[in-house]
Order: C-alpha cells, then structure tokens, then sequence
C-alpha cells in the first residue's frame, strides 16, 4: 500500500509536480534449489561401459518409436544420475521476477 503520500513542487521546467510516497508491502523471497550436473568430473570410462553392456536389440525389441525414444531416454538420464556428480545451490527468487 502506500503511505506517506506528499505532493512536491513542480519537476523541472514542466506544469507537472512530482509526487513523493512510501511504497509499503510485504515481499515474499522463495529459496530456489537449483542442481547442476558437472559433466566435467563425469565417469566417462563407467559411462562407455554402461552403454556397451545394454543389449539395444534386445531393449527396443516389438516397440515402436514412441517407446524405443522414451526407454533410450530412460536409459540416458540414469546413466547420467549414477555417473555424473551433481552441484547443489540455493538461490534466492527476486520477488520483482514474479510480476
């Protein structure tokens, strides 16, 4: 709400004058938890070694293309949360980002 509202003199050279208040609100700052993979300290030799030791032609066997995709990305995104460290950070939301 506002508060404190005062009208000024005219702004510069104008027939405008400048008003002058206090802006009173309650802000709400949410914590955002962001996690990161750092894919720079990947275990790249654990990964080949994953992905050779998948019998593909057995996996995708009498699927069509929709499952084949989504059990490849499975496959991908598991490999990827067992041998790629992740950095966690918290990060505080600007509550003007939220307008």
């Amino acid at each position: 709400m506002i508060d404190n509202l005062t009208v000024k003199e005219n702004f510069s050279a104008s027939d405008h004058q400048m008003v002058e208040c206090e802006l009173v609100a309650e802000t709400v700052v949410n914590e955002v938890i962001k996690t990161r993979y750092c894919y720079d300290k990947a275990n790249y030799d654990e990964i080949k070694k994953a992905l050779n030791d998948i019998k593909w032609s057995e996996r995708f066997l009498d699927e069509g293309v929709e499952q084949i995709w989504k059990i490849f990305i499975d496959i991908i995104h598991d490999i990827v949360d067992t041998h790629v460290p992740k950095k966690v950070f918290k990060d505080k939301a600007s509550p003007l980002g939220q307008l």
